[in-house]
């Protein structure tokens, strides 16, 4: 800064000072402000002090370096409802250059520029490199506005980004809880998710009562009042599963990196035909005395802007080669599709060809029923696949199949149905599992065996 001195750090009070103005920072605070971390995420009650810390952080790196600062709100009306106040407040009036009050704006007189910004629309977000960025209420916020906008726009200049949120009602089902999720088991490889660094990552969980801004009584009064799991969420911070998983049996157990394709076994493919992606799970089955006892899933295939010609020439190019072992005069490997039955009469190619047929013209045998699945015999074959009353693991899982992964750990009912919540967008890669479970790997079979209405797809 021109005319002041910058930020100089927490001081032993609490406190910090920018130029001539002190600012207090509650304990929680004080520990993530000192924290230098290049991403930190901040999973914290109502009223934790989110978006005062977000604000001081921003102010930090606008006055320590010259460059382009973003507050995102889910909305811009909560931008300006929650944080134009807050920032105003706090930046020194001598440090500004102007303000734009419609365009919700800051310049700084060293050319550093705050903007408060909405998600609804993340394209819109593209554009400037990013110095710094905050991230508030971003549990609320898209996978694709932090992955495909903010992350990239922080790559010029090897931008920070504070990500502060209390939990949504999405719960396990959201994009926010797989971070969360890795970030508790830093030290652990944790299959399905991608490894981030600790030496640049941190988080930090605390609850509306650590945060020091409620008072303890009316906490108490709270929670005597609201159902738990809203108390829970919003003022302990606890992530919760909504409505329930969908797939209860998946566990650790399930995960073996060892596994990989056998080409003397046929392959076997669950095929989920969404537009896009195109998804396919690939398998070996083992048999023993003729009878299935082990799935195992050594890859999964998500195919974006393709068609089902696109799908079989992959699966032929990767895995349609000679078989190690046959002596026959016939030495191509045989792929067996369970995809979704109503691909009989789904034209995901648009060419007039069903999506069974044009597997079979691509010489894939297709094995499915005349009607749809009944949704209750999907999920219940998809979670004795995984593992039996018994306890027995029957399905083994390498953790190259992510999505696959991160399907079982996050697929949740809808409201008040016990139907799989397709909006979470999750579910193709269970509904190919389950598909590929339903026609060859059934071991819930005879609970119910009924035909609905009910489509799967």
């Amino acid at each position: 800064m021109a005319t002041a001195t910058a930020p100089a750090g927490l001081r032993p009070s609490g406190d910090i000072v920018v130029g001539k103005n002190r600012l207090s920072l509650r304990p929680m605070q004080g520990m993530i402000f000192n924290d230098r971390r290049r991403f930190r995420v901040v999973l914290a009650g109502r009223r934790g002090g989110k978006t005062v810390l977000g604000a001081i952080e921003m102010l930090r790196g606008a006055s320590e370096r010259k460059g382009n600062y973003y507050y995102v709100a889910p909305t811009y009306r909560m931008a300006k409802e929650i944080a134009w106040d807050t920032y105003k407040s706090i930046i020194p009036e001598r440090w500004i250059r102007k303000k734009n009050e419609s365009n919700l704006r800051i310049d700084l007189i060293n050319g550093s520029c705050i903007y408060l910004k909405g998600s609804e629309d993340p394209d819109a977000l593209r554009g400037p490199a990013l110095s710094g960025v905050n991230l508030d209420e971003c549990a609320f916020q898209t996978e694709y506005t932090w992955r495909s906008v903010i992350r990239p726009a922080l790559s010029d200049r090897n931008g920070w980004a504070l990500f502060t949120t209390t939990p949504s009602p999405e719960g396990t089902a959201g994009w926010f809880y797989e971070t969360v999720l890795l970030l508790q088991n830093a030290d652990m490889a944790d299959p399905g998710l991608e490894r981030l660094d600790p030496k640049q990552w941190s988080l930090y969980e605390y609850t509306s009562l650590q945060g020091g801004n409620i008072p303890a009584a009316e906490i108490a009064e709270a929670k005597r009042t609201l159902a738990p799991e809203v108390f829970e969420r919003e003022y302990e911070a606890k992530i919760l599963s909504n409505t329930g998983l969908v797939v209860s049996c998946f566990s650790m157990d399930n995960i073996d990196s060892t596994i990989e394709d056998d080409p003397r076994l046929p392959l076997y493919v669950g095929m989920d035909f969404n537009n896009d992606p195109l998804t396919a799970i690939c398998a070996n089955i083992i048999k023993v005395n003729g009878r299935a006892v082990e799935l195992r899933i050594f890859n999964e295939l998500n195919l974006k802007g393709a068609n089902t010609w696109d799908m079989a020439d992959v699966l032929i190019d990767l895995y349609g080669g000679e078989c190690w072992a046959s002596e026959d005069a016939d030495t191509r490997r045989r792929i067996i599709a369970c995809p979704d039955p109503t691909g009989k009469r789904k034209q995901t190619s648009g060419v007039g060809v069903s999506d069974h047929q044009i597997l079979r013209k691509a010489g894939i045998t297709v094995f499915a029923p005349e009607a749809p699945y009944n949704t209750a015999d999907k999920i219940r074959s998809v979670n004795a696949a995984l593992r039996t009353a018994d306890g027995e693991v029957h399905t083994k899982i390498h953790p190259r199949c992510r999505e696959l992964i991160k399907s079982f750990r996050t697929l949740g009912y809808a409201e008040g149905t016990r139907m799989p919540n397709k909006k979470l967008g999750v579910d193709h890669a269970f509904d190919a599992f389950g598909y590929l479970c339903l026609g060859k790997f059934n071991l819930a079979k005879g609970e119910s065996g009924t035909i609905t209405t009910h489509r799967v797809y």
